[in-house]
Order: C-alpha cells, then sequence, then structure tokens
C-alpha cells in the first residue's frame, strides 16, 4: 500500500516522502559508514538488512564501486520461508539456496574488487552481534559500533536459531531482542550467506 500511505502523507501531514532506489540506499548506507568509523580510505564492504531488501555496497573514499539491493530483508524472509509457527524441516536449506542464488552476481563482483574491512549495519545485524556477545559471556557494549566479530561466530549464533524450533524457544537465547524473535531467523541466513558466499 505504498501508493496509499505516500498519498495520505501528504493529504493529512503535509509531509512529502521520497521513496530512494535501493542503490541510493546503498550510498547512503555506505556514506554513513564514512562517518560512523574510521575507514575513509579503506575500501568498505557493507552489508544492510532490513526489512524487505539487503543492500550490499563496496566503496571507498566517499565512492561506490559496486552497489546491489536485494529483496532480502529479514520480514520478506520470514514470509516466504518461515510462515508457520514451527520451522517447517527443509525450509533452512531452501531460504539458503534462495539466498546464495540471490547474491551470486554481487559475490562476484566483491571478489574482483576485494575489500579491506565489512561493515555490517542495521538492526538485525545489530541483533546477531548481541547474541555473539552473550555468547562470548561479555557484558553487551554501549554500542556496537566498531565491534568486531567472525564469520565462525555468526555462524554458530545461527545454528542456535536453527535449533530453535519455535519463536519461543528463540526467545531463550540470550542476547535476542525479544522484538525480533519472529523474523530473526530470515535475517540471519542472510548475514550468514552475505559471509560465506
Amino acid at each position: 500500500n505504498a501508493d496509499e500511505f505516500l498519498r495520505r502523507a501528504w493529504d493529512d501531514d503535509g509531509i512529502r516522502v521520497d521513496v530512494v532506489s535501493g542503490v541510493e540506499e546503498a550510498r547512503l548506507i555506505h556514506l554513513g559508514v564514512l562517518q560512523a568509523l574510521p575507514v575513509f580510505e579503506q575500501r568498505t564492504l557493507g552489508i544492510d538488512i532490513g526489512g524487505g531488501s539487503t543492500e550490499i555496497v563496496v566503496g571507498q573514499r566517499g565512492e561506490l564501486l559496486a552497489a546491489k539491493s536485494h529483496k532480502l530483508g529479514a520480514i520478506r524472509m520470514t514470509r516466504r520461508f518461515f510462515k508457520t509457527d514451527r520451522l517447517h524441516p527443509g525450509a533452512v536449506d531452501a531460504a539458503r539456496r534462495h539466498i546464495r542464488g540471490s547474491l551470486v552476481p554481487i559475490a562476484r563482483e566483491v571478489e574482483v574488487l576485494g575489500f579491506d574491512v565489512a561493515v555490517g549495519t542495521s538492526g538485525t545485524i545489530g541483533s546477531v552481534a548481541a547474541m555473539v556477545q552473550a555468547a562470548r559471556g561479555e557484558d553487551p557494549p554501549r554500542t556496537f559500533n566498531g565491534w568486531e566479530c567472525s564469520t565462525a561466530e555468526v555462524r554458530k549464533v545461527v545454528k542456535k536459531l536453527v535449533k530453535a524450533d519455535t519463536v519461543e524457544r528463540r526467545l531463550e537465547i540470550p542476547g535476542l531482542d525479544p522484538r525480533r524473535a519472529d523474523i530473526i531467523l530470515g535475517g540471519a541466513l542472510v548475514l550468514e550467506q552475505a559471509l560465506v558466499t
């Protein structure tokens, strides 16, 4: 109902909303990373997992070298692969295949371009970071800005999420924001596959 929302925002409140393309969103994410971290001179790989899409961008010194928006958001993946209360056998493998297939073109570009540092943004990635932090047995930091973890740690979190085959069981995982328990598996799988594809 995007058109209705835009019309109502204008009619009811006089607010004009500009909808940006996925590539523009990726550019803005890259600029945000440059404001948040001292990586201006480094070639950065940025990954932002939203509800409806995931943006992947390679940039350096404020210039985009590659950018792609994928219809692989946490909510979109949940609606497509994890509709029922209990995790259906085969759903995780099907989701992984779908994600990998979607990411292959940008993965090839990233491989050719290379990068110095990977930076994740978004609530989904922050939630995965909080679960990694809890698995380490460490207190949560004031901010995850500049915080680091390994692909192996992300994969361990995904394994826990898959093992917790209901939302209620996911709520028992230390560090998980309860507000994301219903959609975190879809988003975490996107992050996992972005890191290994």
